[in-house]
């Protein structure tokens, strides 16, 4: 027969396996963190984008004749 000090160390080690196989993980995922360096080229990159003068202006919209509201 086993000894009870064997059996209730696999019960600890079986009730410690199985609470760490259900319980959620503590560490956060890299994407949730910043990062200065990527920040900084993303924002670059948008200014690389856009255009340094606006060529369209904007446009007032017509109302028809009969005073609707546009949907």
């Amino acid at each position: 027969m086993k000894s009870p000090v064997k059996i209730a160390a696999a019960c600890v080690v079986l009730a410690l396996g199985s609470w760490m196989a259900v319980s959620p993980a503590a560490a956060r995922p890299p994407t949730a963190t910043t990062s200065p360096g990527y920040d900084r080229a993303l924002i670059e990159s948008r200014k690389a984008l856009q255009p340094t003068t606006p060529d369209m202006k904007a446009v007032p919209r017509k109302r028809s004749k009969h005073g609707q509201r546009p949907h």
